[in-house]
Formats: structure tokens, sequence, C-alpha cells
């Protein structure tokens, strides 16, 4: 198995043959003219793997901030069984996680990391205060 994409968005739903419809895809900058700043957000992840992993899979969104991070989401996500299944092309298995509650409390570097399985990947963002530039890492 491994991570295809990790997507945030401002809004997203999936259609019954499991196209994506995503608005505002690719926040990498926050812009809040107070803090604490509440925020609605999707996180889209897909993930590919083989016809053998099939099966319920452990999922963990967490968002780690400047100054620590918390778990959002740590949960088991069935997978179910489909008949027509398309020989040599891997399985792919969407989530979609609306997170409409979220307030970011301090300004600054921040990533979303979704672990499925042991695999990892992370999506960075800034949190800026409106007014104030965005801080560039030398290199």
């Amino acid at each position: 198995m491994r991570i295809a994409y990790l997507l945030v968005a401002d809004s997203a739903n999936q259609s019954n043959d499991g196209k994506l419809n995503v608005l505002g895809m690719g926040v990498r900058v926050i812009n809040a003219p107070v803090l604490p700043f509440p925020v609605a957000l999707t996180v889209l992840v897909s993930a590919q793997l083989d016809h053998a992993e099939r099966g319920a899979k452990h999922v963990k969104l967490s968002l780690a901030t400047p100054s620590g991070s918390q778990v959002l989401i740590d949960d088991t996500a069935p997978m179910e069984s489909r008949e027509n299944m398309i020989e040599n092309l891997p399985l792919q298995l969407n989530f979609q996680f609306v997170l409409s509650g979220l307030a970011f409390k301090e300004a600054g570097l921040h990533h979303f990391i979704v672990e499925i399985e042991g695999e990892r990947a992370e999506y960075p963002f800034v949190v800026q205060i409106l007014g104030t530039e965005v801080q560039s890492s030398p290199g």
C-alpha cells in the first residue's frame, strides 16, 4: 500500500462512481484576521493497494502546529470488497475528512499528517495573521 495523495481544500464530495469534486484545492496559506481563527477545511487522502491488501485499515489524522500536535482522527476504516475489481489495477481507498470545528490558535508552519497502516504523508501549510508576510526558509 502507498498513499497516492494528501490534499487540503475548502470543501469536497465524492460521487457514486468514486470521482472527487473539489472546491478550493491546494490550501497553502490561511490568512487569519485574529487568533484563534475558526475554519472549515476538507482533508482528502487516497491510498492505492494491491488486491491482497483488502480489509479494514487503521487511519490516523493529526495536526502538527508550531507548539505541538494533536490527533484529530484515530479510527479503523472498513474496506468493502467489490465483485467488479479490475485485474492488474490497484485498489483505491479514498478518505474525506471534513474538519468544520477546527480553530487555529497560533501563526506559523503547520502540517496535516496522515498515517495508514504504517504509511505516512504530510501536508505543510502556513497560518498567518493578516498584514504579515509568509516567512520563507532559506535555500
